[in-house]
């Protein structure tokens, strides 16, 4: 289940094992604004393709603001 593997990637970045997995918010105040996430593989077959983004999101009132770049 995609959920539980994010929430489990989750946990292994806190513990700062390695530089992947990485997840990553903007955060206005105290309101998330979007977030992502780098993890070694997002359920695929082509482990060569490593690593990868995954899990993006912003929040609809907004995108195509430049948030990531200001991030």
């Amino acid at each position: 289940m995609p959920e539980e593997a994010y929430l489990e990637s989750m946990d292994a970045c806190f513990s700062k094992a390695g530089p992947v997995p990485q997840w990553y918010l903007a955060v206005a105040v105290e309101c998330i604004l979007g977030g992502m996430g780098v993890i070694e593989n997002d359920f695929h077959d082509r482990k060569y393709l490593a690593p990868n983004v995954c899990a993006v999101y912003t929040e609809p009132d907004v995108r195509c603001q430049g948030i990531a770049g200001r991030c």
